[in-house]
């Protein structure tokens, strides 16, 4: 997905097959169970899933980046040349680095909220940090580049405590700040 787009230009989406497949016949199953192993119901005594075409979609990105090895000789011929023997390697810059959706409502990955999760204007609230990242606009860049830190070319914005922006930011209530 993300890496396909930033370097072709073009859409593509995770093979949902594996997730399916994993999450159906080797870990969770199609229902909720109850503790005894008997299936879980919902007020209609129907089963309830125990996810939707939705997390199967989160989930299969977790398995981007595997490329084949190349091939071993001519065992793999009658494979089209790929070769189906040896493990796959993880390609770290192919995989899709963005948060993904658990079972639960929660996120499997980075352990970084999405935005629209975080509470309203949570960027303005004190203490909130920002980085320079610099040039790179992909999201993976979450620490300070140590070029960028200690470059004195680099313009430094920081408001004046009588600052009319400043003000506006921080919305005071009495002497205190909200942001």
């Amino acid at each position: 997905g993300a890496y396909n787009f930033e370097n072709t230009g073009k859409f593509t989406f995770a093979d949902e097959n594996y997730a399916r497949e994993i999450m159906q016949l080797f870990t969770v199953g199609l229902y909720l169970l109850n503790i005894d192993g008997t299936e879980k119901l919902d007020e209609n005594g129907e089963p309830i899933l125990t996810y939707t075409n939705y997390e199967i979609m989160s989930f299969a990105r977790i398995f981007t980046g595997f490329v084949r090895q190349l091939p071993r000789g001519n065992s793999e011929e009658i494979w089209f040349g790929r070769n189906v023997l040896d493990f796959t390697t993880i390609e770290p810059t192919y995989r899709d680095r963005f948060p993904k959706h658990d079972l639960t409502g929660g996120y499997i990955g980075d352990g970084y909220p999405l935005c629209v999760d975080l509470p309203p204007k949570m960027f303005l609230r004190k203490g909130a940090k920002y980085k320079l990242l610099g040039d790179n606009p992909r999201p993976q860049a979450f620490e300070d580049r140590q070029d960028l830190l200690n470059d004195p070319s680099i313009k430094r914005f920081v408001l004046d405590i009588d600052s009319p922006l400043r003000e506006k930011l921080c919305n005071a209530v009495g002497d205190e700040c909200q942001y």
